[in-house]
């Protein structure tokens, strides 16, 4: 059986290279195209008029089912942008997806763990019973690289998936600091959501805060703004002779 494994896994890994193809958006692997399709621009627009169209009446069917305070001395319309608002229902739109997102990579995070751990038990006890039933040193072997082969492929696949320099609290504690700060700055600015296109590339900036690419960035920064910090604190300060 063993024999078999090893004759037929080296032609599972060629296939599974040649089927990089199969991968999606494999064609964009080099980056964007070096021109612009007007055929795509027209979709997308499409797409974003649609998208901001549903917002927008999210937005003035909230306005509308609000309860007008009246103030002496202050004009009764609402001053707040109607763009403002609707990019508003982006964001919790966005947050929703996050959350999703963060919530399933702290769960495949502690299930590759879960697998690991079992892997190991199973690797660490397996010799001795083999060997308790009289199985032949090189099936015991030949079982340990197959568990060891089993272990590596699991983890390798479960860290596409996961940030392997962080665990998920500092995930989630990283998002919510971007977000938080994302949101005051937009308060401070609303008369500037003036039109569709600035309330849609608002939310998608919003929205990319939550990318694994935006998390890995901010917490390099992090990072590399604690080990300047603690370089300038263990640095010796030079006495100025007077």
């Amino acid at each position: 059986m063993f024999e078999r494994i090893e004759f037929t896994l080296p032609i599972v890994v060629v296939l599974g290279l040649a089927g990089c193809s199969k991968i999606p958006d494999w064609d964009e692997r080099y980056g964007p195209g070096p021109n612009i399709s007007s055929e795509d621009v027209k979709t997308r627009l499409g797409q974003q008029e649609a998208l901001m169209t549903l917002l927008r009446e999210a937005a003035e069917n909230s306005r509308n089912t609000q309860t007008p305070v009246r103030v002496v001395g202050k004009s009764q319309g609402n001053e707040t942008p109607i763009w403002y608002d609707a990019a508003q229902f982006g964001f919790n739109y966005a947050d929703e997806e996050c959350n999703a997102y963060l919530r399933l990579n702290f769960r495949l995070t502690r299930a590759r763990d879960r697998d690991k751990a079992i892997f190991d038990r199973i690797g660490n006890a397996a010799p001795g019973l083999l060997k308790a039933v009289s199985v032949a040193d090189p099936t015991i072997t030949s079982i340990g690289a197959a568990l060891g082969l089993g272990k590596g492929l699991t983890e390798a696949y479960m860290n596409t998936y996961l940030f392997t320099s962080m665990e998920p609290n500092v995930a989630f504690n990283t998002v919510a600091k971007l977000q938080n700060a994302y949101r005051s700055e937009a308060e401070g600015r609303k008369a500037t959501y003036t039109s569709s296109a600035v309330a849609y590339r608002s939310i998608q900036n919003y929205y990319s805060l939550c990318f694994p690419q935006t998390i890995e960035a901010k917490m390099s920064e992090y990072l590399a703004k604690a080990v300047t910090e603690t370089e300038k604190e263990t640095k010796p300060k030079v006495v100025k002779e007077t």
